[in-house]
């Protein structure tokens, strides 16, 4: 069954004359509508329809075979413009026509075609459809060679017709068309149709009941064929009833898994974004305990450098306090000790010579660089690997590293 579902998308078809006329077809909902025309000249947009035959009929006739014709209109409202082919006598499920038929065509977006069993008192439906008249202007060369399916008033598939359309009148219409293979056509139950095909049948069975009736009074007998002719409708009308009943049902049941869709949906995107939420929350944790893990490393070295730069102050001012002290009582000794005051300043004397010589090997090497130090010009110390020269006297700042600081420091 075609579908027909909303668009707001838009493609123009224009027909032009040989001097001012102008028809357009804008494609909306899926369907070739008629915007507007203008016209001063005789051309305009027509639709031809070979009526070829139809096939695997459904059966609406209780005894013997069923007599099909087609009936078919642009305007389902107006029963006067339906026109239809001969009739196939006893042609049951198959019938052949090969009739051609031309329409104007004036913006209707649908060729709405119904196939009949002619009866003496009265046609009965055997099944009808909407035909969207936009696939035929999208085909190649605005024709269509296909095969439509029909649908019975219980929306059951009912047989299939085959027909060829073209259009005339539109930019790609083919001036002669050819041999075109057979394709499926797409059709549709137009409700406002369904409406006119169950009064076409109701019509039907009044006419068939009234005739049963008028025969009943004149033949011995009738009342049995009038009461089985209203078993038969009361019959038809429960069938419909309980068609409606499950047409009503279905329609529950999309609409609740619809809703059972949509509700399961929503609760995966809350899902989702709760669980990504919670990723995000937990990187940033991460992120803020890697933060404050490295400043505790980094205040951790900082305090290690600093009393390692304190133990080594006090030792240097407490060998220069024991130096002076020496010196001190090795000058108030006496003469008769004057040769082991002697050694003794030699010793200290070459002592003070080697710390000296280490200190300058550790100034000329350079200690590891400390962010809380004091620093002079000329200091030395190394960092990462590298080694340093203070350019000037600095405290120290943990900022202030050699690699970066380069008014206070340079490359060794």
């Amino acid at each position: 069954m075609y579908n027909n579902n909303n668009s707001n998308n838009s493609t123009s078809f224009s027909s032009s004359n040989s001097t001012s006329f102008s028809s357009t077809y804008i494609e909306k909902d899926g369907q070739a509508v008629y915007s507007a025309t203008s016209s001063h000249s005789s051309q305009s947009t027509t639709l031809t329809i070979v009526a070829q035959g139809a096939s695997e009929l459904v059966s609406v006739e209780t005894m013997g075979k069923q007599d099909p014709f087609l009936q078919f209109s642009l305007n389902h409202l107006d029963a006067k413009s339906y026109q239809k082919t001969f009739t196939h006598k006893n042609g049951g499920a198959q019938a052949t026509w090969n009739q051609t038929f031309v329409l104007p065509l004036q913006g209707q977006p649908d060729l709405f075609i119904e196939v009949m069993d002619e009866e003496t008192t009265f046609a009965e439906v055997i099944g009808f459809a909407a035909i969207p008249i936009n696939q035929v202007v999208h085909a190649q060369g605005a024709s269509l060679n296909g095969v439509f399916d029909i649908f019975s008033i219980n929306g059951k598939r009912a047989g299939q017709v085959h027909l060829t359309l073209s259009a005339q009148g539109f930019p790609n219409s083919a001036a002669v068309h050819q041999q075109q293979q057979v394709v499926r056509g797409q059709t549709y139950v137009n409700q406002e149709h369904l409406k006119r095909v169950k009064g076409l049948r109701n019509k039907s069975l009044g006419t068939d009941i009234a005739a049963g009736l008028l025969g009943g009074a004149l033949a011995v007998g009738a009342g049995f064929l009038g009461n089985k002719i209203y078993n038969d409708q009361k019959h038809a009308e429960s069938e419909r009833q309980e068609q409606e009943r499950q047409r009503e049902e279905e329609e529950n049941t999309r609409r609740q898994e619809r809703e059972n869709f949509d509700h399961e949906r929503q609760e995966f995107e809350e899902r989702k974004s709760s669980y990504e939420q919670q990723q995000q929350r937990e990187q940033q944790q991460g992120h803020r305990v890697q933060q404050s893990h490295t400043s505790y490393e980094e205040r951790n070295q900082s305090e290690n450098h600093q009393s390692q730069y304190n133990k080594s102050h006090n030792e240097k001012k407490s060998n220069k306090k024991h130096n002076k002290k020496s010196g001190s009582d090795s000058g108030s000794g006496s003469d008769s000790d004057s040769d082991s005051d002697s050694d003794n300043e030699k010793r200290s004397k070459k002592g003070h010579n080697k710390k000296r010589d280490n200190s300058c090997d550790r100034k000329s090497s350079g200690r590891e660089w400390d962010p809380v130090g004091t620093y002079a010009a000329g200091d030395r110390v190394k960092y990462h690997g590298h080694s340093y020269v203070c350019l000037q006297g600095h405290s120290s700042n943990p900022t202030w590293k050699p690699d970066v600081a380069h008014s206070l420091w340079e490359s060794a």
